[in-house]
């Protein structure tokens, strides 16, 4: 049987059993294998269409990824509604064109490009018929916001990236958008999912303001993005050679430290005799967080298995890094009872949300969520 015999009983199927969407999904799969689309893996599409994997297969391409809060956000697969290095070019092209079409481009304009720890191991096991050197396992959010360097390069942007050069670095979010309008840059992206589970991963796009868009530019940002056909690239290398990509500078870093420094003066006075437990959850808190609490003089303790970037999560329970989840800091208020901390401090992985344990009288935990800790704050500063 060869690819189109095999697309059309594919469709015969999926129209039979999900009807509309079975022929959404059947045309999503033929556009894919044809060439359409760029970094597709029409090899693997291959594999899955001859293993049969029919309800995996018609759930990776029943509906394009989409495009929500301010970005794309979803599980890594192959597929139209799966995360993966297409769906990623689509979404930054897209952004490329919508800022070329939308905005009066000054010389030499610039985005910033930021990434979070994630690395896909395919966690749950539904890739493992692939194999065990597939070319998705082993994709992070570094190497696609790589990627995403390389697009904005090739659609004529100047891209700020932290330590091109090397391996491994993240950004997290809040600085992401301080770092927009500190280097006037149009816009940017984070290639994050933020505080889900180790096999998703996303995007988040920024606009001048370092805000997320909302409506009607989201509108039209979706659009324009439907309407990719082609992806401008250079490679890495290349575009960072030609001083396309270019490093954060570290002075903006510590101006966005500085910022944040200047705002707590006077507000609290550290008390040494109580220590507080942080934990990033394996993300990139120790960065923003981590490095404020220590220059205000805070006497800071960090759970050593969660202190260095780990994107598995391997050691958070559930690999569930997220801060709202009392289960996920099961391990951190361990650790505070050890070092006789009374308070637990955490972040999501991308450090834009954050999680507080109190330690009452009678020696239990308390989670406090959004509106407590907000509440408390509030009070505190009235």
């Amino acid at each position: 049987m060869n690819d189109l015999e095999a697309i059309e009983r594919a469709a015969t199927e999926w129209g039979a059993r999900y009807g509309d969407l079975g022929q959404q999904a059947a045309s999503n799969l033929k556009r894919w294998m044809s060439g359409q689309v760029p970094l597709a893996e029409k090899d693997i599409l291959k594999t899955m269409l001859l293993e049969e994997r029919q309800e995996l297969l018609f759930d990776s391409f029943w509906q394009v990824l989409p495009f929500g809060t301010g970005g794309r956000r979803g599980r890594v697969g192959y597929g139209s509604n799966r995360l993966n290095p297409a769906t990623v070019a689509m979404t930054v092209q897209g952004h490329c064109d919508y800022l070329l079409r939308s905005t009066n481009l000054i010389d030499k304009p610039s985005v910033v490009v930021a990434c979070d720890v994630r690395v896909f191991q395919d966690a749950t096991g539904d890739l493992t018929f692939l194999g065990e050197d597939h070319p998705l396992l082993g994709v992070s959010s570094r190497s696609l916001g790589r990627l995403a360097c390389e697009i904005y390069a090739g659609n004529g942007f100047r891209v700020y990236f932290p330590a091109p050069a090397e391996e491994m670095a993240v950004l997290a979010t809040p600085e992401l958008s301080f770092l927009i309008v500190c280097l006037g840059a149009l816009g940017g992206i984070n290639l994050s999912a933020s505080h889900n589970p180790p096999d998703d991963n996303g995007t988040k796009i920024y606009d001048s303001f370092g805000s997320q868009p909302v409506s009607p530019d989201d509108q039209a940002l979706i659009d324009v993005m439907n309407d990719v056909t082609e992806i401008r690239r250079i490679p890495f290398d290349e575009a960072l050679g030609g001083g396309l990509i270019l490093e954060v500078p570290m002075s903006t870093h510590q101006q966005y430290l500085k910022t944040y420094a200047e705002l707590f003066v006077g507000i609290h006075e550290p008390d040494t005799d109580i220590p507080i437990v942080y934990t990033p959850l394996c993300g990139c808190g120790m960065t923003t967080v981590g490095e404020l609490l220590e220059r205000f003089g805070f006497p800071l303790q960090v759970p050593p298995d969660e202190k260095d970037p780990d994107g598995s999560f391997s050691v958070i329970p559930f690999r569930a890094p997220n801060p709202e989840v009392p289960q996920a800091t099961a391990p951190a208020r361990s650790f505070a009872d050890e070092v006789g901390s009374g308070i637990v401090l955490s972040s999501d992985p991308d450090a834009d949300r954050i999680g507080v344990e109190v330690k009452v009288g009678d020696g239990s935990w308390v989670h406090l969520d959004g509106n407590q800790i907000a509440t408390i704050l509030a009070y505190f500063l009235m």
